[in-house]
């Protein structure tokens, strides 16, 4: 548990603002890609806190097979632009 935000963070990386969500299918709406909205508010929060939130799709993830595949999908995760921009 982050003490800043009470909340779980999945993984938090060594720089301590880099957070990384696995989100799984209880993070979104039953049979879609829409996350939900305590989902959005934790990201939400983490980001006005400070927190550069990188969000990685349990559906994305389960399509990689390889070992190498999944390193190459997290070196891009984490090297990419963020996409979690919140005001």
């Amino acid at each position: 548990v982050d003490e800043r935000s009470g909340y779980s963070l999945d993984v938090l990386m060594s720089d301590r603002v880099t957070a990384i969500e696995v989100d799984g299918p209880s993070h979104y709406a039953r049979g879609t890609h829409t996350p939900l909205g305590n989902t959005l508010m934790k990201h939400r929060h983490l980001s006005n806190l400070g927190f550069d939130v990188r969000v990685l799709p349990y559906w994305e993830w389960d399509e990689l097979k390889s070992k190498e595949q999944k390193k190459e999908y997290l070196r891009q995760l984490l090297t990419s632009t963020p996409t979690m921009i919140f005001l």
